[in-house]
C-alpha cells in the first residue's frame, strides 16, 4: 500500500511539473512577444473584398485600423465566427497572377517592392483565398490559373499557414454577355472548380476547398436571386453570411489552436 501511494505521488508530481512547464513556456513566448495572436487574411479579387457594398484595405490606402462592416468574408469571420482579427486584402479586378505577386507582402508579412512595401507585421494563422473568376473573364489559360493556385497552396503549407480556398462563383450569363469568347470563359469556371476540389486538398490536411459554387448555383450556371447583387457575378450580404458560416462549420478545426507560425 505504501509503495502504491508513493508511486501515485510521483506521477502526480510529474504531472504538476509538466503543467507548470507548459505555462512557463507559453508565458515566456507571450512576454517576449514571440507568441503570436491569431489573425486571418482574406485575399483575392472583388468577391473577396465584398464589392459592391464594401471595399478591402487597399481602398483605404491599407489603413488597417479601418474595420470591415458586416457583409464580407473578413467581417463575418472576425465578428461572428472566429472572434479574432481578420484583414481584408481583396482587390477588385485582380487575377491569380496579381494575388501571387503580392502574396509575400500580404500573407507572409514580408517587405516587398510594392507600395506600400509592408501591410501586416506577422503571418496569419489562416488565409481565405477567393480569386480566379477574372482569369476566366480575361480568358487566361487554365493551366496558368491552376499553377498559381497550386503555388499559393504549397507556399502556405511551407510556411505553416492554413488555407481555405473558395471555388469560383457561377457566372454563366455574365460571361456570355460580356466576353467574346462566350462559352469558353464560362466553361473554365467549372474546369477550375473541379480541379481545385480534386487537387489542392491532396497537399495536406490544412489545405481545404469550400464549394461556394454549389451554394450559389441556381441550377443553370448562375447565382440564385436570393444571393445575387444583380450583376451576375457578385454576391449580396446574405450570401456572405451563409457562405462564411457554412465554410466555418465544415472546416472549424482550421481556425482552432494557437498561432505558432511566426516562431
Amino acid at each position: 500500500m505504501i509503495l502504491i501511494q508513493s508511486k501515485t505521488k510521483r506521477i502526480l508530481t510529474l504531472v504538476v511539473a509538466l503543467i507548470i512547464l507548459v505555462f512557463f513556456v507559453v508565458g515566456f513566448y507571450i512576454i517576449s512577444g514571440n507568441f503570436s495572436p491569431k489573425t486571418g487574411v482574406v485575399i483575392g479579387d472583388s468577391i473577396a473584398e465584398g464589392y459592391p457594398s464594401h471595399h478591402g484595405s487597399y481602398f483605404y490606402l491599407y489603413n488597417l485600423s479601418v474595420v470591415d462592416r458586416g457583409g464580407t468574408f473578413a467581417a463575418e469571420f472576425q465578428n461572428n465566427l472566429t472572434y479574432f482579427k481578420w484583414y481584408n486584402f481583396g482587390v477588385g479586378g485582380e487575377t491569380t497572377r496579381d494575388v501571387r505577386a503580392r502574396w509575400s507582402r500580404d500573407v507572409l508579412a514580408r517587405s516587398s517592392d510594392l507600395a506600400p512595401n509592408r501591410t501586416i507585421s506577422l503571418k496569419p494563422l489562416v488565409v481565405v483565398v477567393d480569386v480566379g473568376i477574372n482569369d476566366c473573364y480575361y480568358n487566361y489559360d487554365v493551366n496558368e490559373t491552376e499553377n498559381n493556385l497550386y503555388w499559393m497552396a504549397t507556399n502556405a503549407s511551407q510556411n505553416n499557414i492554413r488555407i481555405l480556398f473558395m471555388t469560383l462563383n457561377p457566372a454563366k450569363n455574365r460571361m456570355i454577355f460580356d466576353n467574346k469568347t462566350s462559352l469558353n470563359s464560362w466553361a473554365k469556371i467549372n474546369i477550375i472548380n473541379k480541379w481545385m476540389k480534386s487537387n489542392l486538398t491532396q497537399i495536406n490536411h490544412n489545405i481545404r476547398v469550400f464549394d461556394t459554387y454549389s451554394v450559389l448555383d441556381d441550377g443553370f450556371g448562375d447565382i440564385q436571386p436570393e444571393y445575387s447583387c444583380g450583376d451576375g457575378v457578385h454576391i449580396n450580404q446574405k450570401a456572405f453570411i451563409d457562405i462564411s458560416k457554412e465554410a466555418y462549420q465544415q472546416n472549424r478545426d482550421l481556425f482552432d489552436g494557437f498561432n505558432w507560425v511566426n516562431l
